[in-house]
């Protein structure tokens, strides 16, 4: 009982209580004895209640029982010291009251010390700190929670006056002192809940709610004060109201359209971009449930009434897509087209729930992304793949893009036909399923072997057709990667070379026959790679010459069995020979040991595909030959007449290359011109027509040069004027009337090294005259002139009587592509550009003939 909470007289320590009551009850046996001597016997039976009372009331129920026997001792002492049977009565009667008052005072005491008890644990186990106080105001005691906010010890403050401890702050401290003081002055507060702030020893402030309570008594128990810690509560708050906050700034301030609405569908938030979409201020709808009239003719729920009325995506839902929001999002795109409100628009629209800390539903949130541009595009992109289909449809190469994981996406018509399949059919299947068992090493070797670095290859493999045949197909495999390196999808071009394949093993077993042959004829048959080096060389060959089949394999050139006097001999006709010539020349020829003997050579090329790769000849020995002139004289005629064939042969090659030349640039003018028409970008269409009149000129000087006589170059003049013709008819400037003139010399010839930048540039000198320098007002003229001068360089003028380049124009600080492609053909050509700005635009250009 020395807990402060009970009053002093129950504060003694129960050993100091012990020897108290102890020496209470020896004073007062003395005292009885010497009363009962000399006869006092009523004296000396009310000493008995001091000790019977302390025993009672410190030690309840065994303070009766230690009661009993301190009045059994009076009994027999009063029996043995009054022997007069008389006062007997009268004593056993006190000792009966004695212990009537011993029960009923230990009763008292047992529930008084019970309730005390039952006190201390509730006031210890009161979940805020609290302390105790007398009617002085000084501190009883204090819980361990009151402890840890003022970060002292219960028994550091035990004693002090609350005042003292100078807990309080803010504007309520006055208030809490004077409530305090008229506690402490025994009157009753005015206001006995007060919210208080508190600043701990380590200067952290703690806002907290402050209970004064006065006992019933006050001035045996004074009063208790209780604080509630209301810090984490004000912070929640004020992070709500953060969070709210943020919640409007984000709605308000988001580019995309959105709104968000209570869970009773009362729209709480518009945000300017939905203003500016519907027409509807936030004012004239926020607070109501209209959010659906900008959007529906007739009463419809948004996705944020739906999540909201089905607790987020339930069954009821499950028709429309998760939202990237959250699992409780739903996502839908929607074309819109109400007269009223929102018209021609395609929206793709997500909605989520808000939920507070407890989870429970406050709302939803609906936000919009206008995708009418991307369904636009979409439209456009599934035109343009109908077109590219068509292109690669008409293909005869087979065209197939799968996955990672080899299923195929797309293939073209030649495939199906491959396959005996139509399109569905093929989609989602493995491709690469037809090949051989054989060959699925190779194919999975090759996979393995693609990284973003080596993002392409070919392989070739068997495949099985329907109907059991076995082609060869050889691929060419593009992988596309993503971001991460990891393989997106694959591209495939497969071509048919069976028959190539069957060719190449007929020839190589041909070339066994022939190597075969060779080793039995008595001449020397000899071969020679492209690069002149000794490839073949027949048994008759190695013996005559001395050297083995080693030899060749370390190196032998042609040059190393001829004399030095016979190399550039050697090294003109094997070129000749190289390109179809077909020749037979007299040399000296060189054994491995250096012994030299006459020889007659005849070679003719080794052609594949129409490709020279080298050359065969036979060795015939003139030594053993009775009139070697005369078989000289043979071979040389017979030199010039191969000569003449093989120049009539180049020059209908040559021929032939450049009418392919000018056929292939046709076809890129035709995609340009087909790609043009099939865009509404009016600069877009501009670029393709650019390219087109850029890709136009070059096609027609290939065209010029095929239908010349000397096919390696054309007639300026006739070239140039052609070419500002067309432009002009091409582009016609807005309908200006523009006149052309020309000044060219006659003589004056290009090949295409001079002919393809001088086009590129007089097509983009006209194109930009005829697109800037003339308004219409007054006809327009064009001058080119070319001359050649005395220090065997061309001097090229053009000019324009247009509107000219602004004043403070400088070409170096122009990031005009046209001007930098003017620049950069000048350069091409070798030559000199000046720019002169003076009642229209004129260029002059100095650059060598040769």
């Amino acid at each position: 009982m020395s807990d402060p909470l009970y009053p002093p007289f129950f504060r003694v320590q129960r050993r100091e209580r012990l020897v108290i009551c102890l020496s209470i009850l020896a004073a007062v046996i003395l005292v009885n004895i010497l009363f009962l001597v000399n006869g006092y016997t009523l004296i000396s039976s009310h000493l008995y209640y001091i000790p019977i009372l302390l025993f009672v009331i410190w030690f309840g129920r065994k303070g009766f029982y230690l009661s009993l026997g301190i009045i059994f001792f009076y009994i027999v002492s009063f029996w043995i010291l009054i022997p007069d049977n008389s006062a007997m009565d009268g004593t056993l009667l006190r000792a009966l009251v004695m212990i009537s008052v011993a029960l009923i005072i230990s009763f008292l005491s047992e529930e008084f010390i019970k309730n005390f008890s039952g006190f201390n644990a509730l006031f210890r186990n009161i979940p805020a700190p609290a302390v105790n106080m007398d009617k002085s105001g000084r501190i009883l005691d204090a819980n361990d929670k009151f402890a840890d906010l003022i970060k002292f010890k219960c028994p550091d403050v035990k004693g002090l006056n609350v005042l003292e401890l100078d807990l309080f702050s803010g504007e309520n401290r006055e208030k809490i002192h004077n409530s305090i003081k008229k506690c402490i002055d025994g009157e009753k507060p005015e206001e006995s809940v007060i919210s208080s702030e508190i600043v701990t020893p380590d200067g952290i402030k703690k806002y907290n709610l402050l209970f004064i309570m006065i006992s019933q008594n006050q001035k045996n128990f004074g009063f208790i004060m209780a604080f509630h810690d209301l810090t984490d509560i004000l912070s929640a708050k004020s992070e709500l109201l953060r969070i709210n906050e943020l919640l409007d700034n984000i709605i308000s301030f988001l580019p995309v359209p959105a709104f968000a609405m209570d869970r009773d569908h009362n729209v709480t938030h518009w945000n300017v971009a939905l203003e500016n979409y519907t027409g509807i201020s936030a004012g004239d709808i926020i607070g109501t449930r209209d959010a659906w009239k900008p959007f529906f003719k007739k009463k419809t729920p948004m996705l944020a009434d739906l999540i909201i009325d089905n607790n987020g995506r339930d069954a009821e839902l499950f028709s429309y897509q998760s939202s990237a929001f959250g699992r409780n999002g739903i996502e839908e795109t929607r074309y819109f087209n109400n007269t009223d409100g929102i018209n021609d628009i395609w929206f793709r629209m997500s909605a989520e729930l808000l939920k507070d800390n407890d989870g429970n539903i406050t709302g939803a949130i609906q936000v919009f992304e206008d995708i009418t541009g991307l369904k636009k595009t979409e439209k456009e992109l599934l035109e343009s793949r109908e077109l590219y289909r068509e292109v690669v449809d008409v293909n005869s190469e087979y065209i197939v893009r799968f996955r990672e994981d080899h299923t195929i996406t797309f293939c073209n018509e030649a495939y199906c036909k491959l396959t005996g399949k139509n399109p569905d059919e093929i989609s989602g299947s493995l491709f690469g399923h037809d090949m051989c068992g054989e060959d699925i090493s190779v194919f999975t070797d090759f996979y393995s072997s693609l990284t973003p670095d080596k993002f392409s290859g070919s392989v070739e493999y068997r495949a099985v057709l329907p109907d059991g045949g076995i082609r060869w197909i050889r691929w060419d495999i593009v992988a596309f990667f993503d971001e991460y390196n990891n393989v997106r999808e694959y591209q495939a071009i497969g071509r048919d070379f069976t028959d190539q394949k069957n060719a190449v093993d007929y020839l190589l077993k041909a070339e066994k026959k022939f190597r075969d042959l060779c080793d039995f004829l008595p001449q020397t048959v000899f071969e020679l790679d492209i690069k002149r080096n000794v490839v073949f060389l027949n048994k008759r060959g190695c013996n005559k010459l001395g050297y083995s089949p080693d030899d060749l394999k370390k190196g032998l050139g042609f040059l190393d069995l001829v004399t030095p006097e016979d190399h550039n001999r050697a090294l003109d006709n094997i070129v000749l020979s190289s390109y179809g010539q077909e020749l037979g020349i007299r040399y000296s020829m060189k054994k491995k040991d250096g012994t030299l003997f006459g020889a007659m050579l005849f070679t003719s090329p080794i052609m594949r595909e129409n490709t020279p790769v080298g050359v065969r000849g036979i060795v015939i020995d003139l030594s053993s030959v009775e009139e070697p002139d005369a078989a000289y004289d043979l071979s040389h005629n017979l030199y010039i007449e191969n000569l003449k064939e093989s120049l009539k042969e180049k020059e209908t090659l040559l021929k032939e290359v450049h009418h392919r030349v000018k056929n292939n640039l046709q076809i890129i003018t035709s995609i340009l011109r087909l790609h043009s028409y099939n865009t509404s970008d009016q600069g877009l269409k501009d670029i393709l027509q650019e390219c087109y009149n850029q890709v136009y000129s070059m096609s027609m000087l290939h065209e010029k040069m095929y239908r010349s006589d000397t096919l390696s170059d054309v007639d300026a003049d006739e070239h140039i004027r052609s070419l500002g013709t067309y432009l002009i008819n091409e582009i016609s400037a807005r309908g200006a009337d523009v006149g052309f003139l020309t000044d060219i010399d006659p003589e004056i010839r290009f090949s295409l090294d001079k002919g393809i930048p001088l086009s590129l540039m007089l097509n983009e000198m006209i194109t930009n005259s005829l697109k800037y320098a003339f308004s219409g007002e007054n006809p327009g003229q064009i001058t080119i002139s070319l001359k050649k001068d005395n220090s065997n360089n061309y001097r090229l003028i053009y000019s324009d009587n247009g509107c000219g380049l602004p004043e403070d124009f400088r070409i170096e600080d122009s990031d005009s592509l046209g001007f930098e492609l003017i620049i950069n053909l000048a350069e091409q050509l070798d030559g000199n550009l000046d720019i002169e700005n003076n009642g229209g635009l004129k260029y002059i250009m100095i650059f060598p003939v040769q």
